[in-house]
């Protein structure tokens, strides 16, 4: 429709209505990709403030996972302490069987593995950049 009225206006050479119809086509095409744009942008801070939330119970998760490393740690480093000086007490007669059971705490050891699905997620797919924040993207890859 809007095509044969511009058609019918350049017949007629009615410059002035098809100025006005070639400007209303360039504003609703400006309209329609900003209309676009915007909502591109709404639809990114909505994922970011996912990502955030998301990033935020991986780095508790991590935290435990940590927390409960340290605990491990200070668990054996106790055992290996009291494993030692059972050793060393040999005039005392120590329990050979107890220092046998310490000795076996030592070599029960867990590997750390610190990850963040998200972050992975978001590495992999290359969509760092939806975290806007340059500072945190960078402490995020850090």
């Amino acid at each position: 429709m809007l095509l044969r009225r511009i058609t019918k206006h350049v017949k007629d050479q009615n410059w002035t209505a098809v100025s006005i119809d070639f400007i209303i086509v360039v504003v609703g095409v400006f309209i329609g990709i900003q209309v676009s744009n915007w909502n591109e942008s709404r639809t990114e801070q909505v994922l970011e403030r996912e990502y955030h939330e998301l990033l935020a119970g991986d780095l508790k998760a991590i935290e435990t996972t940590f927390i409960a490393q340290l605990d491990h740690e200070k668990a054996i480093t106790d055992a290996a302490g009291i494993a030692l000086k059972l050793i060393n007490n040999r005039e005392q007669h120590s329990n050979p069987l107890l220092i046998g059971q310490i000795l076996m705490k030592l070599w029960g050891r867990r590997t750390l593995t610190l990850d963040s699905p998200t972050f992975n997620e978001l590495k992999a797919a290359g969509r760092l950049t939806i975290i806007r924040n340059t500072l945190l993207r960078k402490q995020l890859i850090a």
